[in-house]
């Protein structure tokens, strides 16, 4: 049976729908919109052919045997949890996409010798609890007892979100699957970014994940009145931190014109956070992005020059704890290869680029094999509500990756666990 344009348009217009109506399109993980989206799935999966289940990290992994036994799986996934606000495509359009591989198979009867996953990470988008790409990260073994051990405002812990959602936390440390435990895994996304758009090109070949170092910064100064204070004998935290900011984005700037290199700072809190009052305090994360691991380590030590620096200069106390450091993860250049074939068999172009985002992909690839496609994104836009993307060209990324598939399942006759 062919792809179906019309049946991914209607699954993805089906998980859109699970979404808080006053915030399109927000399905958080642990929420009670993601567990319906996730029941909405579960069922899906059953009708293309696949035995769903839930793993230990509360991954939703839908299975169908293959045909000769030991073989390991070859695998196929993203997410359907969304960042506040976010969009319909990022993360969905790949389970949407592997759905569909997986139910033309089935309709089709054809079996495969390795067994077939279609896997949905429990949080691949930063949860309430902080970490992203948890199940991802508990499949690889990455997933800390210190992140488990955080809390949501509610005082609720990562522990025992994932046990509510079904996971066995306790079991949680080791890698759920062995290193060298998969055949290969592949996923589509949107790229997040203009390239493809810009070049009217319809498939990315992704050839590595950006490595992700983050950062906790605190400015301790002098909470004071904002109108009796003079301006030379203040000691403001939150201008501190603004000094910083910009000293880190000018390193940025420069290190950008070597290699690929991207600093943020997205989120800071401020005490007392009035509008009479000197701040006092500041708590922000800082994030630095890169594909070349030299580079995340000169952000580093360029920090703390900065921050010594900007500590002396102002007369505050400043502290940065690196809290989280995810290593550039490169794309298997044979799976890179054999996605770069099937696409010219099928008269497609595509460009070769690197991936900006962090992505499940990156954990899998500590498991065996990984390679991306990436799709356009209108206007290069993610993470907000007007997010789109043409599911023609998801339904053209489908047929590449069935392609793959199948050449992987006819080629690849080495023998190995089939994980748990």
């Amino acid at each position: 049976m062919p792809i179906s344009f019309e049946r991914m348009q209607k699954d993805l217009e089906i998980l859109s729908s699970f979404t808080d109506p006053e915030k399109p399109y927000t399905r958080r993980s642990f929420s009670p919109l993601y567990e319906k989206a996730r029941q909405w799935l579960w069922k899906a999966m059953k009708e293309a052919g696949l035995s769903p289940r839930l793993d230990e990290a509360a991954n939703l992994i839908g299975v169908r045997e293959g045909a000769e036994a030991g073989l390991p799986p070859l695998i196929m996934g993203s997410h359907i949890d969304t960042v506040e606000g976010g969009g319909r495509f990022d993360g969905t359009a790949g389970v949407v996409t592997a759905l569909e591989v997986a139910r033309s198979l089935f309709e089709d009867g054809h079996v495969l010798r390795h067994p077939l996953w279609v896997v949905d990470f429990l949080a691949e988008e930063p949860s309430p609890y902080g970490p992203s790409t948890v199940g991802s990260r508990a499949m690889a073994g990455r997933l800390r007892k210190e992140d488990l051990e955080r809390r949501n405002e509610e005082g609720e812990t990562l522990r025992e979100a994932i046990a509510r959602m079904g996971g066995k936390p306790q079991q949680l440390g080791e890698p759920l699957l062995p290193p060298g435990a998969i055949a290969a895994y592949l996923e589509l996304h949107i790229e997040q970014g203009p390239l493809l758009e810009r070049a009217g090109v319809p498939l990315g070949i992704v050839t590595g994940i950006v490595g992700i170092d983050r950062y906790r910064l605190e400015v301790r100064g002098e909470q004071g009145h904002a109108g009796t204070v003079p301006m030379k004998e203040r000691k403001d935290s939150l201008l501190a931190l603004a000094e910083v900011l910009l000293e880190v984005e000018a390193f940025a700037r420069r290190k950008a014109e070597e290699v690929p290199f991207v600093a943020t700072m997205g989120w800071v809190k401020v005490h007392p956070n009035h509008e009479n009052v000197i701040p006092g305090r500041v708590e922000a994360v800082l994030e630095m992005r890169s594909l070349a691991h030299e580079a995340l380590e000169e952000g580093e030590r360029a920090l703390r020059t900065i921050l010594e620096r900007v500590e002396e200069r102002r007369g505050v106390t400043l502290r940065g704890e690196r809290t989280d450091r995810l290593p550039p993860t490169l794309s298997d250049p044979r799976l890179m290869d054999l996605l770069k074939e099937a696409a010219e068999k099928r008269g497609l172009s595509f460009l070769e680029l690197p991936s900006g985002a962090g992505h499940d992909a990156m954990h899998m690839a500590a498991l065996g094999p990984m390679a991306m496609v990436f799709i356009p994104c209108r206007g290069g836009k993610s993470h907000v509500a007007e997010e789109w993307a043409d599911v023609r060209h998801m339904a053209l990324g489908a047929r590449v990756l069935r392609d793959v598939l199948l050449r992987l399942d006819h080629e690849d006759r080495r023998s190995g666990p089939a994980g748990p």
